[in-house]
């Protein structure tokens, strides 16, 4: 258990000793690299404690050398899931110069530069993924890639957004109850009652169960819940 409650880190480079920042992870099939990777991830317990969720996260992409210390930074993308300040919980942030910002700054007399604004992305739900990051490098043309890169990233994606999608139902049962119900499921509340829904309408009967079932007469059981990242 770390100091801040942490339970564990994710990352590149670190151990039991030197948890945090680690170290920057060379972007190449092979050649020089001409840009690196930062990852940390900071995880703990859910309030139930039955799932690993997410407290604070950062990508980085860095170039010029393989030091974090001495690397430039290009962009990053930073979440953290109480924040102690007013900037959007997952936000992005660009090393660059900008005319409108120095505009804006001469306007209002102020004095920030681009790297400094946290610009929102998808708030903690929705913020983006890995995948993106890696997306994103070689679409722009900055990152060598192998033939089947899509494939492979969007799997891994859409894994990530099954994990974020059961978490999200946890967190709000009520609306994925609904969601379902419009799609012709009836379903039925583990906690007492039976809740059919057919488009808005709701129903209630005193009986019990765990399971959903599709109007089709396919049976969704709940069964045993994995243990997976969902923060």
């Amino acid at each position: 258990m770390g100091h801040d409650g942490a339970i564990g880190w994710m990352g590149y480079g670190i151990n039991a000793i030197d948890d945090l920042p680690g170290e920057l992870i060379p972007l190449t099939l092979g050649r020089s690299p001409n840009s690196f990777l930062h990852i940390i991830h900071t995880l703990t317990l859910d309030e139930p404690g039955e799932y690993l969720q997410a407290t604070k996260s950062s990508y980085g992409v860095y170039v010029g050398s393989a030091s974090l210390d001495k690397a430039d930074l290009l962009i990053r993308y930073d979440y953290e899931r109480e924040p102690d300040h007013l900037y959007a919980d997952a936000h992005m942030q660009v090393r660059g110069e900008s005319s409108a910002v120095q505009l804006l700054n001469e306007r209002l007399e102020m004095s920030r530069s681009l790297e400094k604004l946290h610009f929102p992305v998808g708030g903690r739900r929705y913020r983006p993924a890995l995948e993106d990051i890696i997306e994103f490098l070689i679409a722009e043309g900055y990152l060598q890639h192998r033939e089947g890169w899509r494939d492979v990233i969007g799997f891994h994606r859409t894994n990530f957004h099954r994990r974020q999608l059961r978490a999200a139902i946890r967190q709000d049962p009520t609306t994925a109850a609904q969601a379902l119900g419009d799609l012709g499921y009836q379903v039925r509340s583990p906690t007492g009652g039976v809740r059919v829904l057919v488009g808005s309408a709701l129903t209630s009967s005193p009986r019990s169960s765990a399971h959903l079932y599709p109007t089709s007469g396919l049976s969704l059981h709940r069964g045993v819940r994995c243990r997976q990242v969902g923060g």
